[in-house]
């Protein structure tokens, strides 16, 4: 069966880990009797000669003995076939030769091989369609045998699999359309998604309805089980096929289809899940497939991943059904924490006393404990105590402490005067160098009522006159943003910019700056118009996150000019929405303790030059599909809806 094997040169071949003197006993594992040498043998050959995708120069040389294996080998060759069909589809490292190499000794490996079409094995005669499918020119001159097959195969799969590769090799349109217009009516499940699929592949948006339908009846009778269009590597479900995808409407008319059926619910929602995260306000027709998974779903993590999905969901629907808050609330009792995010975007005053037993867990979960006290503001404020309580409690030396220290403190001065009362813990937290830097945001924006951090302050802001300034973990000398976060508190809380300036000026006058310190600086509003010649030498840096925040932080000490900096950076990006939501911020609220005079109208038309600024922000704000991504699952709103609700409301001032 491996006749010649050794009378390769294998020492002056390559594969992904260097020479390949080892893939001939790699392909000799392949015939042990022992399934967990096979098992390891073929798991070695998809990592050496085909590696992620890549072909190398031990690849082809290989094939002739894989093709001998897949004809003779006992077990385990429907492996080694869509082994052979991945090498085809690769790519490699040398310029096209490996993968050219490939490719040509698959196509002359396809006479030894095509009698597996006859094969007793339906997952041999599978894997084999996968291997012509990836051979689409050479696979058409077979074309008789496919057709052949496709009347007589008794296994539903292999039909199904037919069908997809009839699909992509027959050169005749109308032929293949007839074909798979007829495989609607197959009694099999399996061979109607693939007719359906085939079909829309081949069709333009938006797809027919009668054609959506008959993909989520087809789909649904076959809730019990089948893998289409085979069983490869590279190949995903149907249901999430890209061209399906591409129809938002038939995507969801399809999930919703399933959901109401109560079958495939999990696929549903992933699928569901993909809409939501690719298109615009979809999330009200997304939110009844997510809800109906959830008495179906008996992974705790899917689970969890379902609720803090229909979280972020939340944040764009104003009026939930009773009914699905209902199922929320059903499975809040073993999945207290995403439950809670996605009841508290809801706004259900129930999730107040899931607030206060959350506090109890022993791992809290920030990002749905934050969701409640944005929701919910001063009404929250009873959970101030508990807060304050757990902060003590948390270790700030470990990354997961840290973290939730830092989102509990971020959100204290949502809960109004009562977070006035955690002061005290605050100071001695900034001793520790405990969540500093966030503990000296919270600060200030707690103002005057925070007047006792107000000494601490000044310490860090100045640690030159403050040499044991803060505790043993904080360093402000060696640490610019905390001092500058400080100086801004400092300021909020006493209304005098002195030490603010100092330490600004101190901050701003080596170098460049790290933009947080810039965007600090901007928060004094008119009292920090000493600073403007340092600002406006930034407004050239290097960084762009340096150059827009210098240019925000000149609008907010008055000097309009730096505007056209701020404009140029408005883009579907991190940073473009950044500058967007400081224009938003000039123009409607106060940016110090005292007002700057930047009303609305300090937005008018001449400043924001709005020939050029409306295509772009149109597009920002109109586009069907999803301009940002936000990768993040935590129950938060996506960034690409605040990025539209910016655009919109910056043209709203335009107009």
């Amino acid at each position: 069966m491996l006749e010649g094997l050794d009378t390769v040169d294998w020492a002056k071949l390559s594969h992904a880990y260097g020479p390949a003197e080892d893939v001939p006993d790699l392909l000799r594992g392949l015939v042990s009797e022992d399934d967990e040498v096979r098992g390891e043998a073929i798991y070695e050959l998809c990592g050496t000669i085909y590696h992620q995708g890549t072909v190398y120069s031990a690849s082809a040389p290989a094939v002739p003995f894989l093709t001998r294996l897949a004809v003779h080998a006992p077990l385990r060759r429907d492996d080694v076939l869509m082994l052979l069909s991945e090498m085809v589809i690769g790519n490699d490292i040398d310029g096209g030769v490996s993968i050219a190499q490939v490719r040509t000794a698959v196509e002359d490996a396809l006479p030894r091989l095509l009698p597996l079409m006859d094969d007793p094995d339906p997952q041999v005669r599978r894997a084999l369609l996968r291997v012509l499918v990836t051979l689409p020119e050479v696979a058409f001159s077979h074309l008789p045998l496919l057709l052949e097959r496709l009347a007589a195969d008794p296994d539903v799969q292999v039909r199904a699999d037919l069908m997809t590769t009839l699909a992509r090799v027959d050169l005749d349109l109308d032929a293949s359309e007839r074909r798979h217009r007829a495989g609607l009516d197959d009694p099999a499940p399996a061979v109607r998604v693939a007719s359906a699929i085939a079909l829309l592949r081949a069709t333009a948006r938006p797809f027919p309805p009668d054609l959506v339908d008959a993909l989520a009846e087809a789909y649904a009778d076959g809730a019990d089980g089948f893998d289409l269009p085979w069983p490869g590597r590279s190949e995903s479900d149907p249901l999430f096929d890209d061209k399906l995808a591409e129809d938002p409407d038939a995507a969801l008319s399809v999930a919703a289809r399933l959901a109401r059926r109560g079958v495939k619910t999990r696929e549903a929602s992933w699928l569901a899940w993909d809409i939501a995260d690719k298109w615009r306000g979809r999330e009200a027709g997304c939110l009844p497939v997510l809800i109906e998974r959830l008495p179906h779903e008996t992974d705790p993590q899917y689970l969890d991943n379902t609720l803090y999905r229909i979280a972020r969901l939340a944040t764009r629907i104003d009026d939930p059904d009773e009914a699905a808050l209902e199922r929320i609330r059903d499975v809040a009792g073993d999945h207290p924490g995403a439950a809670l995010a996605a009841l508290a975007r809801f706004r259900d005053p129930y999730c107040l006393t899931l607030a206060e037993r959350a506090l109890d867990m022993t791992e809290p979960p920030r990002h749905a404990l934050m969701a409640v006290m944005t929701e919910f503001g001063e009404r929250a404020a009873g959970l101030a105590p508990l807060l304050t309580s757990r902060l003590r409690d948390i270790d700030g030396a470990s990354i997961g402490g840290n973290n939730l220290a830092i989102t509990l403190v971020q959100g204290l001065p949502y809960l109004g005067e009562a977070a006035l009362a955690a002061v005290p813990d605050l100071v001695a937290m900034v001793r520790a160098g405990k969540a500093a830097l966030a503990v000296c945001m919270t600060l200030g924006e707690l103002g005057p009522g925070a007047g006792q951090a107000a000494p601490l302050l000044a310490e860090i802001c100045l640690p030159k006159r403050h040499p044991r300034a803060a505790g043993p973990r904080t360093s402000p000398a060696g640490n610019p943003t905390l001092r500058s976060h400080a100086a801004l508190a400092h300021y909020r809380i006493t209304g005098d910019p002195a030490i603010a300036l100092e330490t600004f000026g101190d901050l701003l006058g080596g170098g460049e700056p790290d933009h947080w310190v810039i965007e600090s600086a901007g928060r004094l509003g008119h009292d920090g118009a000493e600073l403007t010649d340092r600002l406006e030498s930034l407004l050239t840096a290097e960084s762009d996150w340096v150059r827009v925040n210098a240019a925000i932080a000149l609008r907010r000490t008055g000097v309009p000019t730096a505007t056209e900096v701020i404009t140029s950076a408005i883009d579907a990006t991190p940073l473009g929405m950044h500058a967007m939501r400081a224009l938003t911020d000039l123009g409607s609220a106060p940016v110090s303790l005292e007002p700057v005079s930047l009303e609305p109208a300090s937005l008018e038309p001449a400043s924001l030059e709005p020939a050029s600024l409306e295509p772009a922000l149109r597009r920002l704000a109109d586009s069907p599909r999803r301009l940002l991504f936000d990768g993040t699952n935590d129950g938060t709103p996506h960034d690409d809806n605040v990025l539209a609700d910016l655009a919109r409301d910056l043209l709203t001032r335009l107009a």
